[in-house]
């Protein structure tokens, strides 16, 4: 079952390694130019998780709880802001449970306790592998960012499931000492003073339109992301439900409410790749069936002619000479 996590993420990392690590990002071109091309919203999580992990062995636990710091003034991740208008520590947290479903498809943040002056706070998942220490790392790093930037003064926080707490305890990017193999993925945050920002009256809906983020407008879309990630997959309504950790039926009701459905976003998604590859390749019309997943050439130029009102070959004819498609 693979799983995803959404590009805004992995900018987020990306750019806090090039402040941090900058000697690493050579090997990282790949991936950076995958993001640049701008047609992607989610990218498989073993990305991520290779990409932190590779961190933490080159440069230690500190960078991956600092990233946050080096990367929110230049986030282009709408859903970053949409965190950053909370009122209170409680609120941020609450907002992080319930939209961390499309921030990742398995991993989760789960508020545990609340004080006054503190917040208790767990890296949950619903994979039967843990967490990896860099990834608990991560989360933990953004959040501190988080509550700093929305007002909490003189933030701490400490590992809460470890021998010896003390050993564990961070203030400041400080007192790093035997991190890496503690079980980090229940923190305890604490703070002297709260001085809560302004927060901006219907700010949240806007910001929450703009990352594509409202289940009943996104979830079409968050399939289509996923098929077109490899449009070769035998994609099945089963493993694509499973990579956005739902059932089956939920998938296909959700889609089904919002006037869609699972076949014919696959079918979709492949006529219009096979569409840019007519338009912008010489690759054969064999060769692009095969790429978009079609069973063979004939199966493909069917489904082509039925969605485009004209074959490949003619598609490609046409457009060519300038004609408009169907001509």
């Amino acid at each position: 079952m693979q799983q995803f996590v959404h590009v805004g993420i992995v900018k987020l990392i990306l750019n806090g390694v090039s402040h941090l690590a900058p000697k690493t990002m050579g090997k990282r071109a790949a991936l950076i130019e995958q993001i640049n091309r701008g047609d992607i919203q989610i990218i498989p999580a073993e990305k991520k998780v290779a990409l932190l992990d590779d961190l933490l062995s080159e440069c230690g636990a500190e960078p991956i709880l600092n990233i946050g710091d080096n990367s929110g003034s230049s986030c282009d991740f709408p859903l970053f802001y949409f965190l950053l208008n909370s009122d209170s520590p409680q609120t941020l947290v609450n907002k992080l449970e319930h939209y961390y479903s499309y921030i990742h498809s398995a991993k989760r943040i789960r508020l545990d306790a609340t004080e006054t002056d503190s917040v208790t706070v767990s890296h949950v998942t619903a994979l039967p592998q843990p967490i990896s220490a860099a990834e608990d790392f991560f989360a933990c790093g953004v959040l501190k960012t988080l509550l700093g930037l929305i007002g909490c003064r003189n933030l701490s926080y400490a590992w809460h499931r470890v021998g010896n707490p003390e050993i564990f305890s961070y203030l400041d990017g400080k007192a790093l000492k035997g991190a890496i193999s503690a079980p980090a993925s229940q923190w305890k945050f604490r703070w002297e003073s709260f001085s809560p920002p302004e927060r901006i009256s219907g700010l949240d809906d806007f910001l929450l339109q703009k990352s594509k983020i409202v289940q009943r407008e996104c979830l079409g879309d968050s399939v289509e992301a996923i098929i077109k990630q490899d449009l070769n997959h035998k994609w099945t309504l089963k493993n694509v439900a499973q990579s956005l950790n739902m059932s089956e039926r939920s998938l296909q009701r959700k889609l089904r409410d919002e006037g869609r459905s699972f076949r014919k976003l696959l079918n979709d998604a492949r006529i219009k790749m096979a569409e840019n590859y007519l338009l912008n390749s010489r690759l054969s019309l064999t060769e692009i069936g095969y790429l978009t997943g079609f069973s063979d050439y004939s199966h493909f130029s069917k489904e082509f002619k039925r969605y485009s009102g004209t074959n490949p070959s003619k598609y490609r004819k046409g457009t060519d000479m300038g004609l408009p498609v169907g001509a």
